[in-house]
């Protein structure tokens, strides 16, 4: 979901009430800039006010955008205007042409996108994938056709099942696969291109040492790969295949100089580029 279609405003207090720009602002600029975030958080492009030709009524940029902002604030343009230039004058806020903007809405916007994006292309492939087995007829069936296809559904699944008890263990889905999906369709995970096949690569590693993951051990491992390797798939390669030729049982990646750097698992949240995400005030 888009940040703009979200019904709520994405505000960390404690970066709000200690950001030194807006410190320095007085409180009804404060009471202005709330307000803006709001109409910000709901605008076409995200983070952004944008002045159109009909709303450029005076030589003074701000006072334009306070007479196009009064019919959304409950203040008088007077006000708006002055809030405007102060927020302007502190940092707090930027104007770049005819745009008014809050630099950290526009970040927070372009990392939700690029989450977005992501999620569809982990989601495409497997459609993809499933549409291979589950096709759509052209025609209906006939009465006789039904009865047919029921005799050969009953033969199949006989035949199968004897196939079935003949099968030499090593065919069958290992537990750590099956695990793993079970993570991901409990979590409702979509991962980036590739990563599927990586983790699984690496639980084989380690179900070959004879080492388990518990269900919750699983989750936090998804979240500690995708965070040291920010979401790329040849940095995560390169730290599985670092670790599994060193024989390691932990992940590591490799320093620059040579020396091993054992990588520190997060906390919990899978989404990670949320950490990312700190405060609306500009750095």
């Amino acid at each position: 979901m888009a940040l703009r279609d979200q019904p709520y405003l994405p505000l960390y207090v404690q970066d709000f009430l200690t950001d030194e720009k807006l410190m320095e602002c007085s409180a009804s600029a404060t009471g202005i800039y709330i307000r803006l975030l709001c109409v910000m958080h709901k605008s076409e492009e995200y983070g952004t006010i944008l002045l159109k030709q009909k709303d450029k009524q005076d030589k003074n940029i701000c006072l334009n955008f306070a007479y196009k902002l009064a019919k959304f604030l409950p203040y008088k343009t007077e006000e708006i205007a002055a809030g405007i230039e102060e927020l302007v004058a502190e940092k707090v806020l930027q104007i770049d042409g005819d745009k008014l903007t809050q630099k950290r809405m526009i970040r927070d916007n372009e990392i939700s996108e690029k989450r977005a994006i992501a999620g569809k292309k982990g989601g495409l492939k497997t459609q993809r994938f499933a549409s291979k087995f589950a096709k759509a007829k052209v025609k209906a069936n006939t009465e006789y056709e039904y009865e047919y296809e029921n005799e050969i559904d009953i033969d199949k699944k006989k035949e199968e099942s004897e196939e079935k008890k003949d099968l030499p263990a090593q065919t069958k889905k290992p537990t750590y696969a099956s695990l793993f999906d079970k993570v991901l369709k409990e979590e409702n995970l979509q991962l980036p291109e590739g990563f599927y096949e990586l983790i699984l690569e690496w639980l084989k590693y380690k179900s070959e040492k004879g080492q388990t993951y518990k269900e919750t051990g699983l989750k936090n491992f998804i979240v500690k790969i995708m965070n040291d390797s920010g979401g790329r798939y040849q940095a995560a390669k390169n730290m599985i295949f670092y670790s599994v030729s060193n024989n390691y049982a932990g992940l590591f990646k490799e320093k620059a100089n040579g020396r091993t750097e054992k990588t520190i698992a997060p906390a919990t949240d899978i989404e990670i580029a949320d950490i990312l995400l700190k405060h609306f005030g500009d750095e």
